[in-house]
């Protein structure tokens, strides 16, 4: 079992157990356990934020931290949808269901943010 800092992530157990019920399933489990394996290794590393610093490829060390939490929800998100694949759960209503929301938030924050600078703009009377 791919273990984090110790403990096991329980969303990652999840993910592991249902692939493993295919792989009982499926007579050429192999392919699909190399996957897991690689799966793992890679996504562990990527949360990681000293593989970013000790591999130079990013030097700042807040980036790093920003590049690996990011890395860490995309792997929980990609594991929780394949996990809801698994188990015969509907994911592309899910999918669209969250690209809407990710449009109605970011169109929100973008009528914030002018509304903001509206108020900014009466405030200082940069043109008069």
């Amino acid at each position: 079992m791919w273990k984090s800092s110790g403990t096991v992530d329980p969303l990652i157990e999840l993910y592991f157990e249902s692939n493993n019920q295919l792989l009982a399933q499926n007579d050429n489990g192999f392919n699909v356990e190399t996957r897991n394996c690689y799966a793992a290794v890679l996504s562990y590393r990527l949360k990681k934020k000293d593989f970013f610093l000790h591999s130079h490829i990013i030097e700042d060390e807040d980036l790093a931290r920003l590049i690996s939490k990011l890395a860490a929800i995309t792997i929980y998100a990609f594991i929780g949808v394949a996990t809801l694949g698994t188990v015969d759960a509907d994911t592309k209503s899910l999918l669209a269901g969250i690209g809407i929301t990710g449009f109605t938030i970011d169109f929100a924050l973008k009528v914030a943010t002018n509304f903001i600078s509206g108020i900014f703009l009466l405030i200082n009377k940069p043109f008069i």
